[in-house]
């Protein structure tokens, strides 16, 4: 399994709906990606920069077909901006760059 870092932002014109038009694009969206795949088995965190319509959430997935099948629904409304991640050590980091 490999984590990816999916930077998510509302493009304009979802940013420009009205609350209640948004609200309802969003509920048809994730209610269809929830039914589509186990998402929520995947998903590790969903996160929102304040005061803005963007954040970020990070996703397991085997390979980058799962990943996309999981961010499939979401790309309707959302632009994603995919980087896998890896973990490492600080001590090991440390020394890795010469510290």
């Amino acid at each position: 399994m490999a984590l990816y870092q999916c930077n998510w932002r509302w493009p304009d014109q979802t940013a420009r709906q009205d609350s209640q038009a948004r609200a309802e694009a969003f509920a048809r969206i994730f209610r269809a990606a929830e039914e589509q795949n186990p998402f929520g088995e995947r998903l590790r965190g969903w996160f929102r920069y304040p005061g803005e319509m963007a954040g970020y959430i990070l996703v397991e997935a085997t390979n980058h077909e799962e990943l996309s099948q999981c961010l499939g629904p979401y790309c309707e409304l959302m632009q994603f901006d995919v980087h896998p991640i890896v973990q490492v050590d600080y001590r090991t980091f440390r020394q890795d760059v010469g510290l």
